[in-house]
């Protein structure tokens, strides 16, 4: 079967927030065990929330 991809997009981003950071923000744990750096917000998947910083990326949860 031949492959479907023919470009492939990498890119190497130094300094900005981690993973953790952006993504696994454990709102819901306890404040001396976590201390988020960003606030989490809603994304339009219900069992999803990601950092303040990435309103676009809530928008378009369902997509994703």
């Amino acid at each position: 079967m031949k492959p479907k991809a023919k470009q492939v997009l990498l890119l190497w981003m130094y300094g900005g927030p981690s993973q953790i950071d952006m993504f696994d923000l454990k709102p819901y744990s306890k404040k001396e065990l976590s201390r988020p750096i960003f606030k989490p917000i809603q994304t339009k998947n219900p069992d999803l929330r990601v950092s303040e910083l990435m309103p676009r990326m809530a928008q378009l949860a369902d997509k994703y």
